[in-house]
């Protein structure tokens, strides 16, 4: 752990914040003055808020999907396409007038003049 030596024989990867942390424990007068230190070195060797942190994302991931699931069934649309999809049937085609001039009002004519 604190020898100095890692799994590979070099380094090891909490090495040089073990290095700080006894540094300031061996001229510190308080141990709460290397709080910071020792703080930093656990998070090394245990990683705890690192998987604090993914716990708290894939919760926030799971709660979104179950709520996009709860506004499916109420018909909401639950993603962006569905969204797209909902505009686009809405769309209103103005038509050229059929009085004057014979104009056609097939929409298809109409789209191949777009």
């Amino acid at each position: 752990m604190a020898s100095g030596w890692g799994i590979t024989g070099n380094k090891g990867r909490c090495y040089d914040f073990w290095i700080d942390f006894s540094d300031c424990m061996s001229r510190c007068r308080e141990p709460k003055d290397c709080a910071l230190l020792r703080e930093d070195y656990l998070e090394c060797l245990h990683h705890s808020k690192e998987f604090q942190r993914r716990n708290r994302v894939y919760k926030e991931e799971q709660r979104k999907l179950r709520a996009a699931k709860g506004e499916a069934k109420e018909g909401r649309p639950s993603s962006p396409s569905q969204m797209v999809w909902r505009r686009t049937v809405n769309v209103v085609f103005i038509l050229p007038s059929t009085e004057k001039g014979g104009a056609s009002t097939d929409v298809r004519d109409v789209w191949k003049g777009l």
